[in-house]
């Protein structure tokens, strides 16, 4: 029998099945939790002083040689696997409305049918929508059941998924200064199929124009997107 210690979650605690843990932390900003084989062992994990608690960055995480070998495509925490996917958003003249294209990438790993570079469709061009959708069709591509690790440079989108949905949901889309939440559309589309999924959900933001390969992928993945976009375009309005 496993015992699993909640100590940062919407309600601290102990519980005796997965399912009940997981309603706790999936979902939730930057959760620490973990499995026991005894309730003696949960409890002085939870009395345990807490850590302080940080966006995690790639660059901070642990990994194993194995991880490497698999060029970063698993993350493994307290036990439980994480598929990796990287998502990146690109757009061309993004200050400008009339000419700005959009695309964006998603990169699991080396030769993974699941890559994709997409031209961002839709009238409105823009670096943030971009970024959103990435984000939206790595969720749509991974099985409902699969635990999943999004890594993206957009702090836009980790802060959208981690913290600043909630108030907006309470404000009936309305933000902080009064105004309607932008990309409002795309953003309660994502957040539809994370309520529908069953697996867990992390969320990890990524130096972007770093050492990482895997952003670095993405990167190239969206820029094509907007290339793609412009040709597009260009051939529209000849």
């Amino acid at each position: 029998m496993k015992f699993y210690a909640v100590k940062r979650g919407r309600n601290p605690g102990i519980y005796k099945t997965w399912d009940d843990c997981k309603k706790e932390v999936d979902g939730f900003d930057n959760p620490v939790f973990k499995s026991f084989g005894t309730e003696k062992e949960a409890k002085e994990f939870i009395k345990s002083k807490p850590n302080s608690i940080k966006i995690p960055e790639e660059n901070k995480l642990k990994r194993t040689r194995e991880e490497y070998e698999r060029e970063n495509t698993i993350s493994v925490i307290d036990d439980v696997k994480y598929t990796i996917v990287y998502t990146d958003g690109s757009c061309f003249d993004n200050s400008n409305r009339k000419k700005a294209v959009a695309g964006y990438g998603v990169y699991f790993g080396k030769d993974d049918p699941r890559n994709i570079s997409e031209p961002l469709k839709g009238e409105k061009q823009t670096n943030q929508l971009a970024e959103l959708w990435a984000a939206k069709r790595a969720l749509e591509i991974v099985k409902k059941d699969e635990n999943l690790e999004i890594r993206t440079d957009s702090k836009y989108v980790l802060m959208i998924f981690t913290q600043w949905y909630k108030s907006w949901e309470k404000k009936n889309w309305i933000t902080s200064s009064g105004k309607e939440v932008e990309n409002q559309e795309v953003i309660k589309n994502i957040l539809s199929i994370i309520k529908n999924r069953t697996g867990l959900l992390r969320w990890i933001w990524v130096k972007g124009h770093s050492r990482s390969k895997g952003n670095a992928k993405a990167d190239d993945l969206a820029r094509m997107g907007s290339n793609l976009n412009k040709k597009k375009r260009t051939q529209i309005f000849k």
